[in-house]
């Protein structure tokens, strides 16, 4: 009788446990499906990309200390032929001015080549240009970078609410010899809600801590230094939600106007 009432006990015990598994493994994947759910639900949409290609130019000159010969080069590229085309010297440049929203690429070879130099916005001696992997006079082509898109998107619909903080783009591409990357969160970017205010309703841009909701449509400029697209090339813009979903936008480049839209191919 003792064996029995024993086993019983055992049963009981055991049945408890087996329950109690139970109902934690549901627990679990129900937990498990709500967050996949709102993995994949936590996305942005992309609908337009309106190019607004920023007036960029740089000005090099001859000495380090921005005298002797000096040429400005607007956006493109300037192979040794074009370099001295525009008036530049091969051989002969030490210093360079590089206004804000531009990037500038020097290469000591006469085609893309040889050593590299990339520098940003600012005024560029000599020793920034060492700094930079240049070289004293042995400039022979360069090119110039700066490329704006306004990015025009929205939460998916049946998306749960958003911090700006979490919404991030990045694009990657060939630069030279090297591969170039951009990338910013959206607050970085100075992006807005499509009316031209932040989610308050004041005349400013994105801070941390705001709420994107489904519906709300927002206005990302997006500053591409490293990634400047050129005719027949195709890229690939991902827009990432930090606590969700990233978007991948396929950009066939079949036009460079101002003010046209990246994602209408006529």
């Amino acid at each position: 009788m003792i064996v029995f009432i024993a086993l019983i006990l055992v049963a009981a015990v055991a049945s408890t446990i087996v329950i109690s598994s139970v109902e934690n493994l549901h627990q679990s994947a129900e937990n498990t499906v709500d967050d996949v759910r709102k993995e994949l639900s936590q996305k942005m949409e992309v609908e337009s990309l309106i190019l607004s290609q920023p007036q960029c130019s740089a000005q090099l000159w001859q000495h380090s200390a921005f005298t002797g010969w000096s040429v400005r080069f607007s956006l493109g590229n300037y192979d040794n032929e074009a370099f001295i085309a525009a008036g530049a010297t091969d051989n002969d440049a030490s210093s360079i001015k590089v206004p804000e929203g531009c990037r500038i690429i020097m290469f000591g070879g006469e085609n893309f080549d040889g050593w590299e130099a990339h520098l940003d916005a600012g005024d560029h001696q000599l020793a920034a240009i060492e700094a930079a992997g240049g070289a004293n006079d042995e400039v022979s082509s360069i090119m110039i970078r700066g490329f704006e898109v306004l990015g025009i998107m929205q939460p998916s619909p049946g998306s749960t609410d958003i911090l700006v903080e979490d919404v991030s783009w990045s694009l990657a591409c060939n630069n030279g010899t090297k591969v170039g990357f951009d990338s910013e969160t959206i607050v970085e970017s100075g992006s807005r809600l499509l009316e031209g205010t932040n989610t308050m309703g004041d005349d400013a841009d994105f801070v941390n801590g705001e709420v994107l909701s489904s519906g709300q449509y927002i206005q990302v400029p997006m500053i591409w230094m490293n990634c400047v697209p050129e005719l027949g090339e195709r890229l690939e813009l991902f827009i990432h939600v930090a606590t969700g979903d990233s978007t991948l936008v396929l950009i066939n480049v079949h036009h460079l106007d101002r003010g046209m839209d990246f994602l209408f191919n006529p």
